[in-house]
């Protein structure tokens, strides 16, 4: 800690991971973002620890649910129609 604050670097003295959603320094800096859960409850996490002009990134989309992007991923991936119906129907993928 002692190195990091000489060299001007942020940190925090996390040793566990649960102990970020606490930490004063990451709350009290806007640190934390909030998502939405598949369930409707909103919890907190740790946003990127950088900024860009000035600015901290926040959240950009909700945790997405179960098979929600899998169609979009695996077509980028190089899967066809096909395949991706085929591991849909044999139960190895879940695509909404």
């Amino acid at each position: 800690m002692e190195l990091c604050e000489q060299a001007g670097l942020p940190f925090s003295p996390i040793q566990r991971p649960e102990d970020l959603f606490e930490d004063i320094h990451l709350n009290e800096s806007g640190g934390m973002g909030n998502v939405v859960l598949e369930n409707g409850k909103q919890v907190k996490v740790p946003l990127l620890p950088f900024t860009m002009n000035g600015q901290r990134f926040g959240v950009r989309e909700n945790v997405p649910e179960v098979g929600e992007n899998t169609f979009e991923v695996l077509t980028s991936l190089g899967y066809d129609q096909v395949k991706i119906k085929e591991l849909t129907d044999s139960q190895v993928i879940k695509s909404n």
